[in-house]
């Protein structure tokens, strides 16, 4: 399931309404969500001091898949902008896939896109 950033916030809203409706004590919750909204996985909830250590829970090894489209440029660097370049693709061999991929291994600080 994708969980997008309204879905994120309405998750948390949901659990403090069915905790409010138990307790008068305040909830406090945090989220560690994606960087990438198209992305799915597990949402990690941080609950009361547990929010002080989202960091630490999201801190773990990470599998990533992708499917792309070789020979695209969109004006958002994803699937779902406006198409505004193509390319040749013929010189793509599965090596030089190969390669490409194994320098995203590692660790490595992700930047969203603007």
């Amino acid at each position: 399931m994708k969980i997008d950033v309204l879905n994120r916030f309405s998750i948390l809203n949901n659990i403090k309404r069915l905790r409010s409706n138990r307790s008068k004590n305040k909830l406090k919750l945090g989220h560690g969500g994606t960087l990438d909204p198209l992305a799915s996985g597990v949402l990690v909830i941080g609950v009361n001091d547990g929010c002080k250590r989202l960091q630490d829970y999201i801190k773990c090894n990470k599998i990533y898949e992708a499917i792309g489209m070789l020979g695209l440029a969109t004006d958002t660097y994803d699937s779902e902008g406006k198409i505004i370049a193509t390319g040749p693709t013929d010189h793509i061999t599965k090596e030089c896939i190969l390669k490409t991929i194994s320098k995203f291994t590692g660790n490595i600080m992700q930047v969203p896109p603007l």
